[in-house]
């Protein structure tokens, strides 16, 4: 009797180990899967990171032109109204 449940028991082992062998398999062959399209994503946030920086330098390129552009404004109504000033 207690051959025979240690035979039952061991089986029980076998057949645990080979379910977890197939568990393991499954996770080895996705993680090979999705290793594609982590380095495509990788390259795409990378692409992402460099449009990001061009703007932000386009942002700053901008702005430096916009307050020229005021001071311009500015020094051409302050011209303007010397001129005009003078003419009255």
């Amino acid at each position: 009797m207690l051959a025979t449940h240690a035979g039952q028991s061991m089986r029980e082992v076998v057949s645990g180990a080979s379910d977890v062998a197939r568990l393991i398999d499954g996770i080895s062959q996705a993680s090979k899967a999705q290793s594609p399209d982590t380095v495509e994503f990788s390259h795409g946030m990378k692409e992402l990171e460099k449009g990001m920086e061009i703007d932000t330098e386009n942002v700053g390129q901008v702005a430096s032109a916009s307050d020229n552009l005021s001071a311009q404004a500015q020094a051409l109504r302050d011209s303007l109204s010397v001129s005009l000033s003078a003419r009255h």
